[in-house]
């Protein structure tokens, strides 16, 4: 595998239009994106997206049970959903950062606090569990275990895209705070460039189940694919600009992590 490529499937593609009207709800605090301030949390916040449909978010925070096993890290949590709350999902809100796995890192930022930590798939994310995820996260009271975080699936993607509208993806990456970190090859790691903000991607869900053992069919075996949040077809192309699935034949290809679940209603 010395040959770098990307194939490249739009997610919200795959899965058909999402775009659904719903009726409108008397919620406050409704405004535009583009005036919107995220980094302030406010609980009741709504990001107008059309006429009968928005985005509510809000911020909660999770704590990492750290590489050494005796400490903690917290991350800032984003949760978005529908007007009418029943899609809800909770998405990390910065990239993860954890020496558990094996790992890159940016020079000037050991900590990846900036950039986050660049991870390999294959025999390393690939094979960690969702038990594994649910050990190593906590709530504020450092006791009791926040379950359901992994890394997103083709279903979750989905999902997303019903919160979001399928005419307002290029928000997502303001939703999460994606910065343009791209990512790192582990022949050759001094050569990062700033290309785009992408995490990895889990090939794994009950929608390939029927054909493929639950297994997406472009995978390259071996490798790992990754969401990437960049402009990548032209408005024209009715998809324009937002979220794409990017394939690699790379095996030493390594990418952030942004770990997300779906939630209920409840807890919202």
């Amino acid at each position: 595998m010395n040959k770098k490529y990307f194939k490249i499937v739009f997610a919200f593609a795959l899965v058909g239009a999402m775009f659904s009207s719903c009726q409108d709800e008397d919620i406050e605090n409704i405004g535009d994106v583009n005036n919107q301030e995220l980094s302030v949390p406010d609980t009741n916040n709504i990001i107008r997206t059309s006429t009968k449909s928005g985005v509510g978010y809000k911020f909660s925070e999770i704590y990492f049970l750290s590489g050494d096993g005796e400490e903690f890290h917290k991350y800032k949590t984003i949760k978005i959903r529908n007007i009418q709350g029943t899609i809800c999902q909770e998405w990390f809100y910065e990239d993860l950062h954890e020496y558990w796995f094996d790992y890159l890192c940016l020079p000037d930022d050991k900590d990846g606090i900036v950039h986050g930590y660049f991870y390999p798939w294959e025999n390393n994310i690939s094979d960690v569990s969702q038990s594994d995820w649910d050990y190593l996260i906590f709530n504020s009271n450092l006791v009791d275990n926040e379950t359901g975080f992994h890394i997103p699936n083709q279903s979750d993607l989905y999902n997303l895209g019903e919160i979001v509208g399928r005419k307002n993806k290029s928000r997502i990456r303001k939703l999460l705070n994606a910065k343009k970190n791209g990512s790192l090859d582990l022949r050759k790691p001094e050569s990062w460039t700033e290309n785009g903000p992408c995490f990895w991607y889990n090939p794994i869900d009950y929608v390939w189940w029927s054909n493929n053992n639950g297994v997406d069919p472009n995978l390259v075996n071996g490798c790992g694919a990754m969401v990437s949040l960049t402009v990548w077809l032209p408005e024209q192309s009715g998809w324009g600009d937002g979220l794409a699935i990017c394939y690699t034949n790379v095996e030493e290809l390594c990418c952030n992590i942004r770990l997300m679940r779906t939630i209920t209603k409840e807890q919202w």
